[in-house]
């Protein structure tokens, strides 16, 4: 799995495997792994896009003459990029993760060794955050090599079919001369008796439907009909059901316009589950992707009062068998022939040992469909086996710009 498939994943232990690099005569990190400090330079590349035309271009670096310092920047800039990344990766895990890296890989010629990202992370040993399992002594050469060379052989053993009854020479040779022109199909197929003959002729014609049946089932015959993967979010199972979305729209999706409205949904779960987990303000992943305008102060305090009057900070948040409280819970489900993923908001435990499950909507009110993310939340809750038997299920969505909070009581 990239880290880039990972945004959003939790899980038990990760790793983050080949945090290696290089290092040149003056010490410098060169040919890194991870961080990956390849790119294309738009001065001297066709595969970048000049800075100066992207939307971007205030964040980027900016040519001043000096084509070296230049370089540099970007170079600096890619860093800076990858270490976004490696923020992500490292935060995907629940209890356990491991960082490792390399003396040799595969059949490089030049060592590796522990990159950037890898030395700034043992730096923390000290001060007892990491624990350095394990500083492996450098080989001298590429232990790869040693291990194939008993499986080198030369000269190469002759070709498959030395033993052909038909064509004494064997029949790899007997293809080869074909393929060279020495001789022709037809003049072999003579050179052989009747009975073998025609053998040999009912074997290409078997060969050739074979072929021809491939070769239909590899060329389009009208329009492709893209298939729903069978892996999808509960939020685009049911763009689909109702239409708003197709098949296409998940196989190919197009990027969207960040929106200061998406921004402000995003931040407000984050702070209401900072409150609610009592934890401290990490940035998520999604804030490190590109620089954004800052966002009005005032429709945060706004929403969150509204969520203050409401009592959703004081009540109690319901608990996994682990002891983790349902806050920002991912699931998965099965439904039909498809998994269904999501992130419930917040299940709370009732005065009648029931449960409510919540979902927080910064935007306008609407009227839910049927069934909409609620039913699908509770269902995966059920399915799950945690839903208490017998209590009552509340489903409510509760409004953070204005009125009340819409509730309904949820059957299986």
């Amino acid at each position: 799995m990239t880290v880039h498939q990972a945004k959003g994943l939790e899980f038990e232990c990760v790793f983050v495997p080949s945090v290696a690099a290089s290092r040149n005569k003056r010490g410098d990190f060169v040919h890194s792994v991870f961080p990956n400090e390849r790119s294309p330079n738009p001065l001297t590349s066709y595969q970048e896009l000049p800075y100066e035309v992207r939307e971007d271009r205030s964040h980027l670096p900016r040519f001043t003459g000096k084509a070296s310092e230049f370089a540099a920047a970007v170079k600096d800039r890619v860093v800076e990029d990858e270490r976004r990344l490696f923020y992500v990766a490292l935060t995907r895990a629940k209890q356990y993760l491991a960082v490792t890296a390399s003396w040799w890989y595969g059949r490089d010629q030049r060592e590796k060794g522990p990159s950037l990202f890898w030395e700034e992370l043992s730096r923390l040993e000290s001060s007892g955050q990491v624990d350095v399992v394990r500083r492996a002594d450098q080989p001298e050469k590429n232990p790869l090599f040693a291990a194939l060379e008993s499986r080198r052989e030369w000269p190469p053993a002759p070709r498959t079919g030395a033993d052909d009854e038909l064509f004494p020479a064997g029949w790899g040779a007997a293809a080869d001369s074909v393929i060279e022109q020495e001789t022709t199909l037809e003049a072999l197929l003579e050179s052989l008796d009747p009975a073998d003959r025609d053998r040999a002729l009912a074997l290409i014609d078997q060969h050739n439907d074979e072929l021809d049946v491939i070769a239909a089932a590899v060329t389009p015959s009208g329009p492709v009909e893209a298939e729903v993967p069978r892996i999808v979010s509960a939020t685009a199972a049911l763009a689909l059901e109702a239409g708003s979305k197709t098949a296409w729209d998940l196989v190919r999706p197009l990027p969207e316009r960040p929106t200061a409205a998406r921004r402000i949904g995003t931040e407000m779960h984050r702070i209401i589950e900072e409150r609610v987990r009592g934890l401290s303000s990490w940035p998520e992943e999604s804030e490190l992707d590109e620089p954004a305008a800052q966002s009005d102060v005032s429709k945060f305090s706004q929403r969150l009062r509204r969520f203050e009057e409401l009592g959703y900070h004081d009540r109690t948040a319901a608990l996994l068998p682990s002891g983790e409280p349902m806050i920002e819970l991912p699931f998965s489900m099965k439904l039909d022939e498809r998994i269904l993923r999501g992130r419930i908001d917040a299940v709370f435990t009732t005065d009648d040992g029931g449960f409510e499950i919540v979902d927080y909507k910064t935007g306008r009110r609407f009227e839910p469909t049927d069934p909409d993310q609620l039913d699908i939340y509770a269902r995966a809750l059920a399915a799950n086996g945690l839903i208490p038997d017998g209590k009552t299920v509340t489903l409510t969505y509760v409004f953070l710009d204005e009125g009340e909070p819409r509730s309904r009581t949820w059957r299986p």
